[in-house]
């Protein structure tokens, strides 16, 4: 059985699956995760705060976003933490429990400021479904040369585009470089890292992603 993760990288939180050895297999870069479900058919329900609202999505065992909701203001409050989430009736429901009150802090803490505790229910088949999901065709044609490397690293970016950041991660998730404003062909010292399998993630101007495994080998 393979076992989920969610670790905070800086300002960011992910989301991730790992084999039976602890290897990452896949990472994703959602808000603020609160609790990740494992589901019977491989897919994985996860509950995340965004700001004053809060976010349900749906991957499945290869990291895919299959579909996803964003929840406002639930029942009129004026202020909701959600703390629970659970999946119920052979997992075709899910619930969150949250705080409701002046003080949400304290309210949870002893149970006698404002609490009200709040139940949403809702069909997991009422997420909005994720389709026609858009790959940028330049993606494809970014590489990370050489590799296997021993010393140093570089990004091939098509002609037109403008600089990338670029992070690389341990095969347990943690971060262990990040660049910014990566120009083409610009190399990047990789010789204070221990051989072994990394994966990297190049993100460009306009918020697009790729992802992929590193060996270094010296």
């Amino acid at each position: 059985m393979p076992y989920f993760r969610y670790d905070g990288l800086g300002d960011e939180y992910s989301i991730g699956r790992m084999d039976e050895n602890y290897n990452l297999l896949w990472r994703k870069i959602i808000p603020s995760p609160i609790k990740i479900i494992g589901l019977s058919n491989g897919n994985i329900a996860v509950l995340s705060l965004s700001g004053k609202s809060f976010n349900v999505f749906l991957f499945d065992e290869n990291g895919v976003l299959l579909a996803k909701k964003k929840y406002d203001n639930p029942l009129n409050a004026s202020e909701y933490k959600p703390v629970s989430f659970t999946v119920l009736n052979n997992e075709k429901t899910f619930v969150v429990a949250g705080i409701q009150g002046r003080d949400t802090t304290i309210a949870r803490g002893f149970g006698n400021v404002d609490e009200r505790i709040g139940l949403m229910t809702h069909s997991l088949d009422s997420l909005d479904k994720v389709s026609n999901i858009y790959t940028p065709s330049f993606l494809y044609e970014i590489k990370v040369l050489p590799n296997p490397t021993s010393e140093s690293i570089s990004i091939e970016i098509p002609q037109n585009k403008k600089s990338y950041s670029m992070h690389i991660f341990s095969t347990i998730g943690q971060k262990v470089l990040s660049e910014k404003e990566i120009l083409s062909s610009e190399n990047i010292d990789i010789s204070g890292m221990s051989n072994g399998v990394y994966f990297y993630e190049i993100i460009t101007e306009n918020g697009f992603r790729k992802s992929g495994k590193i060996m270094i080998a010296k």
